[in-house]
C-alpha cells in the first residue's frame, strides 16, 4: 500500500517541480530585460543636445513621439509577458491538481480492489 502513494508522490512531484522551475525561470527573464542605464544615457545624450541648441523643434518633437510610440511598445510586451506568466503559473497548478485527483481516484479504486480480493480469499 505505500509504493502506491510513494509512486503517486512521485508522479506529483514529477509535475510539479519543473512547473515551478519554469516559472522561477520565467521570472529570471524579467531582470535580464533591464536596461542596465542604457536608456537613462541615452535621455542624458538627448538631453544635452536639446541643451547645446544642436537640434531644432522638429527634431526634438519627433524624437520624443518616437521615445513615446517606443515606451508604449515595451509597456505592452511587458503587460502580455506578465499575463502569459500568470496564465502558464496557473495552468500547471491545475494540471497538478488534476493529476492528482486522478491519481487519488485510482488509488481508491486500487484500495477496493485489495480490499476485495482481501475478503474473497
Amino acid at each position: 500500500m505505500n509504493k502506491f502513494y510513494l509512486s503517486g508522490l512521485m508522479i506529483l512531484l514529477l509535475t510539479l517541480v519543473p512547473s515551478v522551475y519554469m516559472c522561477v525561470k520565467y521570472t529570471s527573464y524579467f531582470e535580464q530585460l533591464e536596461d542596465n542605464g542604457g536608456t537613462i544615457r541615452a535621455y542624458e545624450q538627448f538631453a544635452s543636445e536639446v541643451e547645446s541648441g544642436a537640434l531644432t523643434n522638429e527634431d526634438i518633437s519627433y524624437r520624443l513621439s518616437k521615445i513615446a510610440a517606443s515606451e508604449k511598445g515595451i509597456s505592452q510586451g511587458f503587460g502580455l509577458m506578465k499575463l502569459s506568466f500568470y496564465y502558464w503559473g496557473v495552468t500547471f497548478l491545475v494540471i497538478t491538481l488534476l493529476q492528482g485527483l486522478i491519481l487519488r481516484g485510482l488509488l481508491k479504486a486500487q484500495n477496493k480492489v485489495l480490499f476485495n480480493e482481501a475478503e474473497n480469499a
